[in-house]
């Protein structure tokens, strides 16, 4: 079984990697970050697993 919890996106906000001025523009979690000349949303980096953990 997976423990991620799914998160519907809301269709109000921007997606990963699109252009955004502040995180309020972004999905719930994501953050309004520069990436290079231009700021986009980017989403959290995942949880690392425990060693010998089978996906």
């Amino acid at each position: 079984m997976k423990s991620e919890v799914y998160l519907p996106n809301d269709p109000n906000k921007k997606k990963v990697g699109e252009e955004c001025k502040s995180s309020d523009e972004c999905q719930k979690h994501h953050e309004c970050k520069s990436d290079g000349e231009k700021n986009v949303c980017t989403e959290p980096p995942r949880p690392k697993l425990p060693p010998g953990v089978v996906t």
